[in-house]
């Protein structure tokens, strides 16, 4: 049984953490998914943002919407990263046998 921080909070703001059997099974996919449209989406607004700063014509009002867009999706990358840092292990230290285990989830 292995413990995976995810990069979400409940609902009263505390740390999530699924239990499973396998990396593989659906809640672990979920969050995967999760994981991987914020990091899709720190692409999209690096896209947008730098085309921005180049034509340097923000206002004032732009220009800080952008910034606290930018640093929303900074923190979670970051807590993506992490997330990723903490669950990686030697190659061979997970079994594969039963991909279509559901997970539990706790908080």
């Amino acid at each position: 049984m292995t413990t995976r921080r995810v990069t979400f909070s409940s609902p009263q703001g505390g740390t999530v953490y699924i239990k499973s059997s396998t990396p593989n099974g659906v809640v672990s996919r979920l969050a995967d998914h999760i994981e991987d449209s914020r990091v899709d989406t720190a692409r999209v607004l690096l896209a947008l943002v730098l085309p921005m700063l180049e034509a340097d014509k923000m206002t004032a009002d732009e220009a800080t919407f952008m910034l606290g867009r930018t640093a929303e999706s900074l923190a979670e990358v970051i807590a993506v990263a992490e997330s990723r840092g903490e669950r990686l292990r030697p190659p061979g230290e997970y079994d594969e046998e039963d991909d279509d285990e559901d997970d539990e989830a706790s908080a």
